[in-house]
């Protein structure tokens, strides 16, 4: 991965590779929410969701600890960490691209389901490697 500015960051497409994104959750309403699922609707014919961990945001590491995601709870004063490692597949042909600016998360609040987009703090854009072609 190559940090290309303060808030972007670019890959290079080889299929079958493999890289991590983290991003900090917190819950900035008065009610305690359950997040139930976080990355599946991000799976296409070029990428994959192949794990997601998650760890309390008190304790840092790096590289980032954590264990296999489960349902958890968020409230304001318990943040917590999430890493979600994605999978290149198949093929793109040179002068394409996908561009990844926020992750899918389901959750509930008081029981009822709810899905959002959340904001990644860095963009990330997956290029098609120069001179790519793909075979119908």
């Amino acid at each position: 991965m190559h940090q290309t500015g303060d808030s972007a960051a670019r890959v290079v497409f080889r299929s079958g590779a493999e890289f991590s994104l983290g991003f900090t959750l917190s819950s900035q309403g008065p009610l305690g929410v359950t997040v139930t699922e976080i990355g599946r609707q991000l799976s296409g014919p070029s990428m994959r969701v192949v794990a997601v961990r998650i760890a309390s945001s008190t304790v840092r590491t790096f590289p980032p600890r954590g264990r296999p995601f489960h349902p958890f709870s968020l409230t304001r004063a318990d943040p917590t960490d999430v890493v979600v490692t994605l999978r290149l597949e198949g093929c793109m042909a040179s002068g394409t691209s996908i561009l990844l600016g926020s992750m899918p998360m389901s959750y509930r609040v008081l029981g009822i389901a709810h899905h959002a987009w959340v904001p990644l703090p860095v963009s990330l854009t997956v290029v098609a490697a120069r001179g790519a072609t793909c075979s119908p």
